[in-house]
This record gives structure tokens, sequence and C-alpha cells, in this order.
């Protein structure tokens, strides 16, 4: 072989590596979804297992088992997605009082749900493992409450954030429960990170009934929900997104979700028609609305906010069960 065409080679092979590495550089941004190249969920999911040390793509599910009133079911989402049938992964049932930097290494997906209490610490660590390349789900009213019982006797500096901390002045109303103050005196504003104001639960404005849920191999525990027991509106997806592929339009919903109201002009691949003014009679920032958003997608396709825990669409008594949201959820946010 002449020097010529060994340039060339030389070449051709350097040009593969540099297209490779654009790719993955692309893909670990959440700009493109490996799926989108032939064979590249393969070759990604091969560089970060040998990086890790960890098979992946891995799920985590992040919950407070002390939690009585959050929405979502750990333990039903944890075994629909370990159902061979549908997904077929394992994921790791975690605590959220427990959690670190550390345990989130090496986790490609992390799933946070029924947690109302979340310290500023913990939002701070999501919004850091986001930026170092996680993928991250969160759900429901997940955060909404300041979790007091990490902090310091006395130490007030650990706050939620009022109005008169933006713009200087005495103003002490608060603008959400994602929005903080750290003891360092700095903002956290985990709201435009998620890029939606929580308002409330859909069964904090309408009569809903209490249900009891049966943990699967947890004969001790159970689930105690809110559930509207009717029809509250119809979903509504996007012809498009991936998160939301072969959903059928108006399908009937029957759970409690979380109100929330966009402030950045984000994806928003599903949505709920309640079919009339909720709050025709209640002072809200949104209004007389009727329509609501159900996932908002931020942070370059990296963060997925869901106001309805997906694994409410597929629970045991549903007479139909919508296992494409959680298979669409994976494929979305790892494939």
């Amino acid at each position: 072989m002449d020097k010529t065409k060994k340039k060339w080679i030389g070449r051709i092979i350097l040009l593969i590596i540099i297209i490779i590495a654009a790719i993955y550089l692309f893909t670990w941004t959440g700009n493109i979804r490996c799926r989108s190249v032939p064979g590249m969920c393969g070759i990604y999911w091969g560089i970060q297992t040998l990086a890790t040390g960890k098979s992946q793509p891995s799920v985590m599910i992040v919950y407070n088992p002390d939690d009585e009133s959050g929405l979502g079911n750990p333990f039903l989402l944890q075994k629909i997605l370990q159902d061979d049938k549908h997904i077929g992964i394992h994921p790791n049932l975690e605590n959220i009082k427990h959690l670190s930097p550390e345990k989130l290494k090496g986790t490609s997906l992390v799933i946070v749900e029924r947690s109302r209490e979340v310290s500023t610490n913990s939002l701070e660590m999501f919004i850091n493992y986001v930026a170092k390349g996680g993928r991250l789900i969160w759900i429901g009213d997940t955060g909404i409450e300041l979790d007091d019982s990490i902090m310091t006797l006395g130490d007030s500096s650990d706050r939620l954030l009022t109005k008169g901390d933006i713009d200087g002045s005495y103003d002490g109303n608060t603008i959400n429960g994602w929005a903080r103050l750290n003891k360092h005196n700095y903002m956290i504003r985990f709201d435009e990170f998620l890029g939606v104001n929580y308002i409330g639960n859909f069964c904090d404005y309408q009569e809903c009934i209490t249900k009891t849920y049966d943990v699967p191999g947890y004969d001790s525990i159970k689930l105690v929900n809110k559930t509207p027991g009717h029809s509250n509106g119809v979903l509504v997806p996007s012809s498009r997104h991936p998160l939301v592929y072969g959903m059928r339009n108006y399908l009937q919903s029957r759970d409690d979700f979380a109100i929330v109201q966009q402030i950045r002009p984000n994806i928003t691949p599903l949505k709920l028609d309640f079919g009339s003014k909720l709050f025709k009679d209640q002072n809200t920032s949104i209004g007389n609305s009727s329509v609501f958003p159900l996932i908002v997608v931020s942070n370059s396709n990296r963060v997925a906010y869901y106001a309805m825990p997906p694994e409410y669409l597929i629970e045991p008594d549903d007479k139909e069960k919508y296992y494409s949201v959680l298979e669409n959820m994976i494929d979305g946010m790892v494939r």
C-alpha cells in the first residue's frame, strides 16, 4: 500500500472518530437521543458502562418512605418498569433522606416522586447531577415543602424565597415551594430549573376520595392517595414528541395531579383538558384555566417534569392501562 492510500485511510478513520465523538457529545448533553443514529445506543451506553463501572443505562427511583400525602407510588412504578413484557429495566429504590452525590454517580436516569419535603441542599444536588450529564424526572408535588428536619436548631437562613429577596423590598410573600434561599443566601430557583410554578394538587380544589393501595411484596406497607373517583379530564398528547409517541388523543383521566403554570416556553408533550373552569371561584395566579400541562421538558431534554405520576395510568384496577406512557418515558429519556 502506497503512502497516499495510507494517508487517506488514516484521514477517514480520524473523521469517523471525530463524528462518533461529536454524536457522543450531543447525546451526553441531551441535544439528540442515541436511537436517532443507528447503532449509537450500543456505543454510547457501552462507553458509559466502561466509564462508570456500572451497567448502563441505570435507573434510580428516589422517594421518602415517611411521606403520607405526596403524589406517586414508587413501589408500583418499580414493579411496572421491571416487567419484561413492557420495559424490562430494574431500577433501585432510594430513600431521599440517605441520598448523596456519590450515590448519584453513574446513574443514567433519576426519577423523584412522593417526597413533598425536600431540603434545599438536595435540590442543588439534583441541579448539579443534571449539569454533569444526568437525566432527571421530577414528579408532581415533590419538593414543594422545606425539609426542616435536617436544619440546625435556630438556623432560619435556609428558607423559601420571597419576592422581597428578589427586588430588595419588604414583601414577605413566597414565590413557590421550589424557590429557595440557601444558608449562604444564594437563590436556588428550582422552579425555573423545571420551568414550572406549582399552584396545588387537583384534589386541593375538587372533591376527592381517599384510596389505599397495597404495596406489592411489602405486606406491612400501605399507601394512601387521593383520587377524584371519576373522570377529571382527557389527556391531550403532542403528535410529535417521543415521550408521548403512539398515545391516543382524549384518553380519560381519573387521577390526582399537580396543577402547575409554565414560567418558560418549554416543550409540553402532554396536557390535560379539564373541560370546564377549575378556578372559577378561586383566586389563583393562573386564572380560570381548564387546560393544564402534564409533561414539561427542559434543560436540553435532560429534565422532564410530570405533573401526574405516570404509574397512576397503569394501576391494577384500571380497565385500560396506558403502558406506553412509561415505555415512552424510558425511551424518550435514555434511548
